[in-house]
């Protein structure tokens, strides 16, 4: 018997090492959370945990999350925004034709993204806060670009409309129920009609869907089972979500600008497959694939360095990228 388990034993000590190094660095994170938040720090209130061992995450207990460095209103019906996330939204700001307008837009060059499954909205709202980040020397500064965001969550997009308040885009931003599910009948729902084939309704797409299957729920460590919304995380194929919204993007692809993208965020291991359920039909083309380069402390080392997400574009305009 000992034979048998001595080969185990050094994968065994390299699991638990990256259990401990994970925790060290979700420990740290939580600090800061509680320091941010001008709460009591854990150990000086009965009421509170560090959100670590506790398995209770500390933005649910402070109301607050950090991301791009701002904060974000968290309750329990959304998913705690990360720092990975932010690969979405420099993708999409790196490919906006209209980084900003000191003289304000003119009606022909408006432009509208739109943001599938917004949550706590810190994507959408993230990008149209980074175009509104740097006034002129009068303090004056507007964007061409508006957004909405959309998701199933009436509690969510509750959470979404306070972020956009608190960040000064309110006025760039509107936030409708919808299932992506249910994509062509949406889009039909914000366009108010069927747009002209050559003008479509939105210029960009963003798109951080749930991936994880729910069989697996089991797996995932106690601590972290159940703190976040199963909605926003759990399907029941862990391609469901990507297929779906692609399927949807392709039959109402006349709601898409000309020169419209669609950044997609990517779980591990999953760009190949990713890109051939979007590919497939023939409508849009792979442009760019961005990796996880960030060094915070909210998700293990190991995961720097992976895709996090894709950049797809209308292939008649691939040549431009």
């Amino acid at each position: 018997q000992s034979q048998l388990i001595w080969p185990l034993q050094p994968r065994f000590d390299h699991l638990v090492d990256k259990e401990a190094r994970l925790y060290r660095l979700e420990k740290e994170k939580a600090d800061a959370e509680w320091q941010l938040s001008g709460l009591a720090a854990p150990g000086e209130n009965d009421g509170f945990g560090d959100g670590v061992s506790t398995g209770e995450p500390v933005q649910y207990q402070t109301g607050f999350g950090s991301f791009m460095g701002e904060r974000y209103v968290v309750t329990r019906d959304v998913l705690i925004p990360r720092e990975c996330y932010r690969t979405i939204v420099d993708a999409a700001l790196s490919r906006a034709p209209c980084h900003a307008s000191r003289s304000g837009p003119a009606p022909s060059s408006e432009k509208r993204i739109l943001d599938l499954g917004c949550g706590s909205g810190c994507l959408l709202v993230g990008f149209l806060h980074k175009l509104l980040a740097f006034p002129d020397q009068g303090g004056a500064i507007s964007t061409c670009w508006t957004g909405v965001g959309m998701d199933l969550c009436a509690k969510a997009l509750a959470v979404s409309r306070q972020n956009a308040e608190r960040l000064g885009v309110s006025h760039l931003t509107t936030f409708l129920q919808g299932n992506f599910n249910e994509l062509p009948e949406f889009l039909r729902q914000v366009a108010g009609q069927e747009p002209p084939s050559s003008s479509g309704v939105f210029d960009a797409v963003l798109f951080n869907p749930p991936y994880l299957e729910r069989g697996t729920k089991s797996w995932i460590a106690p601590r972290y089972r159940g703190s976040e919304p199963d909605l926003a995380l759990f399907v029941d194929e862990k391609y469901e979500a990507f297929s779906s919204v692609s399927a949807g993007l392709h039959s109402a692809e006349h709601f898409l600008s000309a020169e419209a993208f669609v950044c997609v965020g990517l779980g591990s291991g999953h760009e190949k497959r990713v890109r051939e359920i979007f590919e497939g039909p023939g409508i849009f083309h792979c442009v760019q694939v961005l990796n996880d380069t960030l060094t915070g402390g909210d998700h293990a080392a190991s995961a720097r360095g992976t895709s996090r997400c894709i950049v797809f574009r209308r292939r008649e305009q691939c040549s431009e990228n």
